[in-house]
This record gives C-alpha cells, sequence and structure tokens, in this order.
C-alpha cells in the first residue's frame, strides 16, 4: 500500500478482521483493513458459536462448551486453535468483544448460567446452540419456560411461523403461530427482512406494528419475530417494542442477508473509522512481498498488491 504509513494491515472484514484492527487500534497502532468483499457478518445469524456439537457425537448439542473446548478437545486435539490459546485468553477474547457490543449499543449476551451454550430457535424451528447472542434474540432462549407466539406476515419470504411453531412443539416448546397482514409493516407488496428492519427504524410504523402485537399476545408469552427490529435505531426499537407491549420481543434469524450481522458490521465499522481506521472493500489482495524480519521474528510483509477496478495498486 502507498500514500500513508501503517503499523498493520489487516486483510479481511469479517469478525475476525473486525476484531484484529480494533484490538491493535486500542493499542495505538495504525491501522488499516482491505477486504475483497463483505465479511461474514451479513450471512451468518449474527451470533457468536464457540462449540456447537462434539465431532463424535455431531447430532447432540454441547452444553458446557467452555468447558469443553478447553478439557475434552484440548486433550484430545492440542494443535486446535483453541487449545493453544487456554481458557484465559479465550475468555478474555470473548469478554472482550461483548464489551465492545456494548459501546456500540447492540449488546451480546449467553445464556443464564455462565459458560452455558444457548438453544435459539431457526427460522425451520430447530434448536441451535450458539454461545453469544445480541440482546434482540436473547428473549427466544428455548431454555425459558414462558410460552411463544410466533408472528409473521403474509408475502414476507423466508419467515413461515406456522411451520416454526409446529416444529417448537414437538419439542416440547409452547408455541402458536400467528400471520398478520402485510400491510402493517408496508405498503410495498415485494419486501425483505432488510428492508423492514429499515422501516422500523421510523416511529410511526413501529407504533403500527406495537398496536397489533398488544392485540395478539396472551399474558405470559414471548413474542417472536422475523430480524425486522430496525437497522440504524435497533436499540430504540428494541425498547419501544418490549416497553409499549409489555411482552419480552425477540428476533429469529433467517436467510441471508443478516439483519443482525449487517447492524453490527455499520456500527463496527463506524467505530473504527473513528479510531482512525480505514475499512475499504472492493481490494482483494493478489500478492505480497516479505523480508527476513530484524527480530529474529519470522518474516515480515513490507508490501501487498491489491486489484483494484482499474489497475492494481500498492
Amino acid at each position: 500500500m502507498s500514500g500513508h504509513s501503517i503499523d498493520l494491515l489487516v486483510i479481511g472484514a469479517g469478525w475476525s478482521g473486525l476484531m484484529a484492527a480494533y484490538t491493535a487500534a486500542n493499542a495505538g497502532l495504525k491501522v488499516q483493513v482491505i477486504a475483497k468483499g463483505l465479511g461474514s457478518m451479513h450471512w451468518a445469524a449474527g451470533s457468536i458459536d464457540l462449540f456447537g456439537y462434539a465431532p463424535d457425537a455431531p447430532d447432540t448439542p454441547i452444553h458446557r462448551p467452555l468447558e469443553y473446548v478447553t478439557g475434552k478437545l484440548a486433550k484430545e486435539q492440542p494443535q486446535h486453535p483453541y487449545a493453544l490459546l487456554g481458557k484465559d485468553r479465550l475468555v478474555a477474547a470473548l469478554d472482550s468483544f461483548v464489551a465492545l457490543t456494548h459501546e456500540l449499543g447492540l449488546s451480546y449476551g449467553g445464556a443464564a448460567q455462565p459458560g452455558e451454550n444457548l438453544m435459539l430457535p431457526t427460522a425451520v424451528g430447530a434448536a441451535r446452540p450458539t454461545y453469544l447472542a445480541p440482546q434482540a434474540q436473547l428473549g427466544g432462549d428455548l431454555g425459558r419456560s414462558e410460552p411463544m407466539v410466533i408472528v409473521g406476515f403474509e408475502g414476507l419470504r423466508d419467515f413461515y411461523p406456522q411451520l416454526i411453531a409446529e416444529n417448537l412443539a414437538k419439542q416440547g416448546i409452547q408455541a402458536r403461530a400467528v400471520l398478520l397482514p402485510f400491510d402493517v409493516l408496508t405498503d410495498r407488496r415485494d419486501s425483505n427482512t432488510v428492508q423492514q428492519a429499515h422501516g422500523m427504524d421510523d416511529p410511526a410504523r413501529r407504533s403500527r406494528l406495537i398496536s397489533e402485537l398488544k392485540k395478539l399476545a396472551k399474558p405470559g408469552e414471548r413474542i417472536g419475530l422475523p430480524p425486522i427490529l430496525g437497522l440504524d435505531d435497533h436499540a430504540a426499537v428494541l425498547f419501544d417494542m418490549q416497553s409499549q407491549t409489555g411482552a419480552t420481543v425477540f428476533e429469529i434469524a433467517t436467510l441471508p442477508p443478516s439483519v443482525p450481522g449487517m447492524r453490527l458490521f455499520k456500527a463496527w465499522r463506524n467505530r473504527l473509522n473513528k479510531m482512525g481506521v480505514r475499512v475499504d472493500s472492493n481490494m482483494e489482495v493478489v500478492s505480497a512481498q516479505s523480508e527476513p524480519s530484524s527480530n529474529g521474528a519470522g518474516p515480515s510483509v513490507h508490501l501487498v498488491e491489491s486489484a483494484t477496478s482499474a489497475r492494481p495498486m500498492k
């Protein structure tokens, strides 16, 4: 790269890349991030999976993943990244991420019992183990006893409340489904969760939805929705939904693009920019040059070539 001096170049703008950039910038380094395209945050459910299933028991969720990866896994696979990190550094890394999400106003949390996995519903009503999840997903924890009403909208793609509720019921979870008219959300007929989440940033639109949810929710029920609780003003939307309905309102992740991931990426990128970290996309790394390190720690990369839309850039 040319034109300015940096201490660290991070290649990739996914979870690992942005966390590396944030950690280095916090330590006082001058950092730049380059990436070919969007990272995995735009495509995943928006949660942090520490370890969900053991290789020798792929159908049985792991209950205490931190204990598993620093115990059984570390003994059987001593070169596994978790084993090399060790428990203290692994916990510190997870705690650092949670602290960052609080700073961003997009808080993540875990199970009621520290060290355990959450079990969250998927868009088909299956149970999915995960270690950390956005605040808006925590209310869907299947370990809780409150019944659920899964609310969908006619014509909204990739979210079928009846399917979700039926499959949850087969697992012993009290769940029922309600399908609301699409015009509760918008007048547009062809719309996805990203567009609807953006629409919920408008107080008038979310007030209309809140009014409908108050009518249909029974006392003590949790309300499960597709990921439409705001895009740029998510914290305010979630607060309004829960305070005005008087119920626990939660999101169920759907197919990509990931609304929870998009929220986090945008807020994280903005924070990095304020820290002086550039995050540039459409910059595929095609080659690099290295030289021996002066401290004997191995080769040091001193030049990276990226293919831009116009010409290679160094």
